[in-house]
């Protein structure tokens, strides 16, 4: 039997030329974007999380799409605004109650053919979201028992928020058409909503509701984030789905692991909205599927 095989100083010279001719295989890289566009609500712009660059919008410069395009060095468009909803999509931001200090222009009037990344965030103000969490904290003052929000809103048999989810539907679909055809080439994500709510228990008195209130308000906004999710993939286009990153992460969890403040926020960030450890973990989402 031979003994062990030895390597010729032929072979080794071979071996390490044949090295150095084949290409290296290239480890991955960031994408390049050109230009960047953000579209949204309060959800996105991020009110009082400092630095507040835009006061009348409530835009924080550490919002997700201030840290997307830090991360991929694209510069950035950001038109997202406290209070936006479909209307302000293609008119003037002049009504409601942030409205008169917005006083900003249609935020798709921000779009160029020349635009090749766009956040899209939107629904929360066509369901009225906030403006029920104000009707249901006022019920949970009184009321802790059963669920005396939603019987409220259920008196006459018509739940106003669901049809305003459903009615909003149409608008989210001309709006993602409309970004196509003014950006024609560029790559598209619809965000959808954090957890706000725990799934069926509340956090009385951080978060004043009735613990029936908070399931109601827990499925209308997973009824939501059905909805943009339905229509991103009707557009084709792309879906972040931050409401299963943020699982656990909502208003009733602790202080330092919520994405999302209470009643009487201890970290930086405006009541049942996104905190800055939030901003930071929407915009991680984002950049891990880009």
């Amino acid at each position: 039997m031979s003994g062990p095989l030895r390597s010729s100083p032929v072979l080794v010279l071979l071996t390490v030329v044949a090295g150095l001719l084949l290409p290296a295989v290239p480890a991955a890289a960031a994408p390049s974007f050109q230009r960047y566009v953000a579209i949204g609500d309060s959800f996105t712009s991020g009110p009082f999380i400092p630095p507040q660059v835009s006061p009348g919008c409530f835009r924080s410069g550490r919002n997700y799409p201030s840290l997307v395009s830090e991360r991929l060095g694209v510069p950035l468009a950001d038109v997202s605004c406290a209070g936006a909803g479909i209307r302000e999509m293609f008119a003037r931001q002049t009504g409601g109650p942030f409205g008169a200090i917005a006083n900003q222009p249609p935020q798709l009037d921000a779009l160029t053919p020349q635009t090749d990344l766009v956040t899209l965030g939107l629904g929360g103000n066509e369901m009225g979201y906030i403006e029920l969490a104000l009707r249901c904290a006022r019920h949970g003052v009184t009321n802790l028992t059963g669920s005396p929000c939603r019987d409220d809103v259920l008196r006459d048999g018509h739940d106003e928020y669901q049809a305003a989810i459903e009615q909003a539907e149409a608008g989210v679909d001309r709006v993602l058409g409309e970004i196509r055809k003014r950006a024609p080439q560029a790559r598209i994500l619809v965000v959808n909503y954090m957890q706000v709510m725990p799934e069926d228990t509340g956090c009385h008195p951080d978060v004043p509701f009735a613990a029936g209130d908070v399931t109601y308000l827990h499925g209308l906004q997973r009824t939501l984030n059905e909805m943009l999710a339905r229509q991103a993939g009707e557009n084709r286009v792309e879906h972040v789905d931050v409401y299963a990153a943020s699982a656990g992460r909502h208003a009733c969890a602790p202080a330092d692991q919520r994405w999302v403040e209470d009643a009487f926020p201890e970290n930086e960030g405006a009541p049942l909205h996104p905190n800055a450890a939030g901003m930071a973990g929407v915009a991680d989402l984002i950049l891990r599927q880009l």
